[in-house]
């Protein structure tokens, strides 16, 4: 008998950590946004790429840690805005990373009922 598996895509959930290059820790996953045009971003702080090391392109690689010393590759932190709202962007072309509209609350004291918090809706800016 023939089993179908259908593959895990792991998740990025908003709260959780951005890795540089060099396994440091530098910010956190904003919001999961998509543009006029389709195209999919992480929005995050505005100080995700400042200090760390740049690639050839000039932008700062980001990576989730999943357990150490183990590291996946997100995207690249692409856009920065620092007036008047302080965010920067993260395109998502990756399709290694599944993009969830849920927040990863385990950081707080709060019962484990909380541990994950969903987002219900969506609103054009």
């Amino acid at each position: 008998m023939k089993k179908n598996y259908v593959p895990i895509l792991p998740q990025l959930l908003g709260g959780e950590g951005f890795h540089d290059r060099n396994g440091q820790p530098i910010c956190s996953v904003g919001l999961c946004v998509q543009v006029s045009n389709g195209q999919n971003y992480i929005m995050t702080a505005g100080h995700c790429g400042r200090g760390s090391p740049r690639n050839e392109q000039g932008f700062v690689d980001l990576y989730q840690r999943i357990l150490y010393p183990t590291y996946r590759y997100i995207d690249l932190y692409e856009y920065y805005s620092p007036t008047p709202y302080y965010f920067g962007l993260i395109r998502q072309i990756d399709t290694n990373v599944t993009l969830s509209t849920m927040t990863n609350n385990l950081n707080i004291n709060l019962p484990i009922q909380y541990a994950v918090l969903f987002i219900e809706d969506a609103k054009v800016v």
